[in-house]
């Protein structure tokens, strides 16, 4: 075979440099493009440590600082992060990752990697490209906590922090189609301060809202978890009691008018006494939340009307209501 001439080891030289310079251009314009989007790139090996990062400095170190370094170590990630990310054997897209700045904060990465193999196939480490997101997510957790905040005071009374009316009847709703589809029964109990406008009256709203207060403390502290306490307005208040029937909720709310019991405005050398009337009903199948909530309000007229401070129970059976005064 012939040797090749002086012309055509001339032309192979000038493709030779002719390539390295579109490489060099292109990895050029990877990067230019990189650094305009705000971002960073890396490759590691099958460590996890880098072999190439450019934008290093947008997390607080110095160009060629992480070369050489393990990511996982560097950037404070669990071995399950750092293999999903840096060491990803798999693509990943646009996933939001937390992780350790040079500075010592912490800030959100918005990463995207795929796995490196060498021409026989084998896994040898990842290549992947990152931005930081980190006050769009601030941003967005603000935002949601303002939601939610706005979103319990919608549903939550401000002077006690039970839930309002709205609340308590989604509720309700939402347990009444447990209760028919159960067969389990549960009670809703209406409950009304006695005496409360006299004393409001009397004594001002300041001594009225402190008898509210203590009344939303005694619903708090005696109810259980699956139940729920609501004001519903003024004087009023509401209680759903899971899984209780007419004889469990009638001991639940004794219970409440003995705690009510001791509840007491002193002003100016007198002292004038609060306490709680109860109305009771059991749901016990198919009932629109406003028949239930009205049949409580038809008991606690009834309890109204046997001298207060007492719990009274009225059945589906029962005539429909009247209004308690």
């Amino acid at each position: 075979m012939s040797e090749p001439s002086g012309g055509d080891a001339e032309e192979k030289d000038i493709r030779s440099q002719e390539l390295i310079a579109v490489l060099a251009a292109s990895r050029q314009l990877y990067k230019d493009l990189v650094a305009c989007a705000g971002g960073f790139c890396w490759e590691t090996d099958a460590g996890g440590a880098f072999t190439f990062i450019d934008g290093s400095e947008r997390l607080g170190y110095p160009p060629l600082a992480l070369l050489g370094r393990d990511a996982k170590s560097v950037f404070g990630l669990d071995a399950e992060t750092a293999a999903l990310t840096f060491q990803a054997k798999s693509p990943l897209e646009q996933a939001d990752v937390w992780l350790t700045h040079g500075e010592g904060r912490l800030v959100c990465l918005q990463l995207s990697a795929r796995p490196l193999h060498d021409p026989a196939g084998n896994w040898r480490g990842a290549r992947g490209m990152g931005f930081d997101v980190t006050l769009e997510r601030e941003q967005a957790e603000a935002l949601a906590d303002a939601h939610a905040k706005l979103e319990r005071q919608a549903r939550s009374d401000p002077l006690t922090g039970l839930a309002n009316r709205r609340a308590f009847m989604d509720t309700v709703t939402a347990r009444l189609a447990h209760v028919a589809r159960s067969g389990r029964p549960s009670a809703l109990l209406y409950i009304d301060l006695d005496h409360f406008k006299a004393v409001n009256d009397h004594y001002g709203h300041a001594a009225g809202d402190a008898i509210l207060l203590a009344v939303g403390d005694i619903l708090r502290r005696s109810l259980r978890a699956s139940d729920l306490a609501a004001r519903l307005g003024g004087d009023e208040f509401a209680v759903w009691l899971e899984d209780a029937d007419g004889a469990g909720a009638t001991r639940m709310a004794q219970r409440l008018i003995e705690q009510a019991s001791a509840l007491r405005v002193a002003i100016g050398g007198g002292a004038d006494k609060v306490g709680l009337s109860i109305g009771i009903a059991v749901a016990g199948g198919r009932e629109a939340p406003q028949d239930l909530l009205a049949r409580a309000d038809a008991a606690l007229y009834r309890a109204k009307n046997r001298g207060r401070g007492k719990p009274a129970l009225v059945t589906a059976s029962d005539a429909r209501p009247l209004r308690h005064v």
